[in-house]
């Protein structure tokens, strides 16, 4: 498949995988080394078995091995939450780096955000804050988020995808919220987007405490 894409784009390639059923490093490492060699820019690695889903922790020790060995860049995902764990990543590939004789560059060329950039889409802000020493982010206002996406996703998808789409937004979006289970019900059970829109604007009426967020609050995730 690798290959049959790289033959008709010419531009930048690259795929996201897991570790497949088990964690067989050497497996891993030869399935990952057949699609870089099929063609691809960079590969994002998800270092969890295809069962586990979300459970248990991300082996990273992979993505750093991984890094190693391959030729192409490799980006780390999983479990990235805050600026800790991005560090830890960081500080575990210059270790690796530093004792690795394999030819790849001996570190994740960057990492990828996924279900925590929805739960807290102000999280690149308050990564550049912490990491970078950049401006801090201002208290965040949690409604005007949530009206935002919605106005995207109205003005942005096909009208038969834009309801469902905000629903998987808010699914991950409400998780942090003092009733989580309360408010995903009634957006999920919105009939439309107008009804997303005046149930999430009761919610926050209901518990006004919600609605403003300090960006540097430490969120766990529920799973």
């Amino acid at each position: 498949m690798v290959a049959a894409a790289r033959a008709v784009w010419p531009g930048i390639l690259s795929a996201k995988v897991r570790m497949g059923p088990d964690d067989d490093y050497g497996r891993f490492l030869d399935f990952c080394a057949s699609i870089a060699g099929a063609g691809l820019d960079f590969i994002t690695v998800h270092p969890r078995t295809d069962d586990q889903r979300f459970r248990r922790k991300p082996r990273h020790d992979f993505t750093l091995r991984l890094a190693s060995d391959l030729s192409i860049p490799v980006v780390a995902n999983g479990d990235i939450v805050d600026a800790e764990s991005v560090a830890r990543i960081l500080d575990g590939r210059r270790k690796e780096a530093a004792g690795s004789p394999c030819g790849g560059s001996g570190a994740p060329g960057a990492v990828m955000i996924g279900r925590e950039a929805v739960r807290r889409p102000w999280i690149f802000r308050l990564l550049r804050t912490e990491l970078q020493g950049a401006s801090p982010c201002p208290p965040v206002d949690r409604l005007a988020i949530g009206l935002r996406f919605i106005d995207l996703a109205e003005s942005t998808l096909p009208a038969a995808w834009s309801l469902e789409t905000s629903r998987r937004f808010f699914s991950y979006f409400c998780e942090t919220l003092s009733f989580a289970h309360h408010i995903k019900y009634r957006l999920m059970n919105s009939p439309s987007l107008e009804v997303m829109r005046t149930n999430l604007a009761a919610y926050f009426g209901e518990v006004p405490g919600d609605r403003i967020v300090r960006p540097g609050d430490r969120i766990i995730d529920p799973e």
